[in-house]
């Protein structure tokens, strides 16, 4: 099952990626990392971790 996650950059900028497993890292309630797994759509490249303000479960793909 897919999902999609929304990564939101400190510049109000978002996108969404869509993956079927996603998982932030955090230490001390500070991003340090994240994985996603079996990405189908929007693969990020890079990301700068400083930049991110916020990483959104939006939930399963309706496939409907």
């Amino acid at each position: 099952m897919q999902h999609r996650v929304r990564f939101i950059l400190k510049s109000g900028k978002d996108f969404v990626v869509h993956c079927a497993k996603g998982r932030v890292k955090t230490v001390e309630g500070q991003i340090v990392g994240y994985e996603l797994a079996g990405i189908t759509a929007n693969m990020p490249l890079y990301i700068d971790i400083e930049q991110i303000a916020a990483v959104i479960d939006e939930g399963p793909i309706d496939d409907a």
